[in-house]
């Protein structure tokens, strides 16, 4: 049986390596900035939930 050969594929120059994609800031992805604002804005409806019942 024949071994297939491969041939490498130039990469095309007018695009931007995927390494750089991985180059960017750190921080909270845009999901877990909604979570944690839906997760404070239940914290603070039982908070004055709590409060309201108490007086």
């Amino acid at each position: 049986m024949a071994k297939k050969v491969t041939t490498i594929r130039q990469r095309n120059p007018l695009h931007r390596t995927p390494l750089l994609g991985k180059g960017a800031a750190h921080g909270k992805s845009k999901k877990a900035v909604r979570r944690g604002e839906r997760v404070q804005l239940a914290r603070d409806w039982a908070e004055s939930e709590s409060v309201h019942r108490a007086a």
